[in-house]
């Protein structure tokens, strides 16, 4: 074999640069295959991504064409609802104006029934004979009674219209508890009335006949204005398209989910003294089985949340829902669309589970 000095490497270098024409003969003794075709390689490779780049240039064009039409019809989106907006807005103006001439006609009511307390001590709870038309009178005032507690003489009546009010008038949730109350101390003054009616209409038959044209008068203020309310209310209602008891229902079943928990019976509403707006029987993700307890407030309240616990808690109300095939353990939430930190603050303090339209915002403490 043949030893190659660097004397040969400098020969060789000088005949390849004599001999030009040699140069492609070595490349071919000295690189393989795949090393030879890289040049031709390179070039289709810069080819393809100048391509490549020319496409892109023309996708990202059409797609600033796009963007610039999008924003176009954003515009245009926000010319053609601010007029409705503003429609809205002007109809919430004219509601709190009638809400105000409600509340002074209520206020009047009200200095009317202080008049009449001192000579009516045996008639406190209502007269046989006027009954027909303090139904009426009452199922007026559940409209009228946005924030009023001394009107707690609520009507059965008004139930229905409160359904519809609740998703545009929160505050008309927030005093329907102590309606509750004063329909109670209603029912029990009745047997007092009933007793004592004969010789208070001997004796009082005057003031009754004034009372009954003083009410006729108010009844028909009232009733003017509650049609008036209850339409600007109506179209309010529809244009939301929701109520409170559809939004808690949603939210309920929402919660399961996202809990993992089983509905073993359809979420239903349960009169026990009062409403329960939804109830139901589950099992945890373990198996175990609970009743699931949801009362509904447009507007929670810290009073509402101690109510809601001590109500919950009560022997007799477990007592009942036991009857009615709820057994304990019992996970208690309020519902509402305003929840502010003394609120949340108060039901972590009294284990009560706070419920949103997005989902869980405290988890409740088991009663056993």
């Amino acid at each position: 074999m043949m030893t190659i000095t660097l004397e040969n490497l400098a020969e060789i270098a000088r005949l390849l640069e004599e001999h030009p024409e040699w140069k492609q003969v070595f490349r071919t003794l000295l690189l393989t295959e795949e090393l030879l075709a890289l040049p031709e390689q390179f070039g289709r490779l810069v080819a393809t991504v100048e391509e490549m780049a020319r496409t892109f240039s023309a996708q990202i064009a059409e797609l600033r064409g796009e963007i610039a039409e999008l924003r176009a019809g954003q515009e245009r989106m926000e010319r053609k609802f601010s007029a409705e907006i503003a429609e809205l807005r002007t109809g919430q103006e004219e509601l709190r104006t009638g809400q105000e001439e409600l509340r002074a006609g209520q206020e009047e009511l009200r200095a009317g029934q202080e008049e009449l307390r001192a000579g009516q001590e045996e008639l406190r709870a209502g007269q046989e004979e006027l009954r027909a038309g303090q139904e009426e009178l009452r199922a007026g005032q559940e409209e009228l009674r946005a924030g009023q507690e001394e009107l707690r003489a609520g009507q059965e009546e008004l139930r229905t219209g409160q359904e519809e009010l609740r998703a545009g008038q929160e505050e008309l949730r927030a005093g329907q508890e102590e309606l509750r109350t004063g329909q109670e101390e209603l029912r029990t003054g009745q047997e007092e009335l009933r007793a004592g009616q004969e010789r208070m209409e001997r004796k009082f038959s005057a003031e009754i006949a004034e009372l009954r044209a003083r009410q006729e008068r108010f009844e028909q203020t009232v009733s003017a204005q509650f049609d008036a309310l209850r339409s600007q209310i109506g179209s309010i209602a529809n244009a939301y398209g929701l109520t409170l008891e559809g939004e808690a229902e949603d939210a309920t079943e929402y919660l399961a989910r996202q809990k993992g928990w089983e509905l073993v019976s359809p979420l239903q509403s349960l009169d026990l003294n009062g409403e329960i707006d939804i109830v139901a029987l589950c099992k945890d993700t373990e198996g175990n089985l609970f009743t699931l307890l949801v009362e509904v407030k447009a507007r929670l309240v810290q009073r509402t949340v101690r109510e809601w616990a001590n109500r919950v808690r009560s022997e007799d109300f477990r007592q009942k829902l036991e009857q009615e095939g709820f057994p304990p353990p019992y996970r208690m939430y309020l519902m509402g669309f305003r929840i502010n930190p003394p609120v949340e603050e108060e039901a972590r303090l009294l284990g009560v589970g706070l419920l949103t339209g997005r989902g869980e915002r405290v988890e409740p403490v088991p009663i056993q």
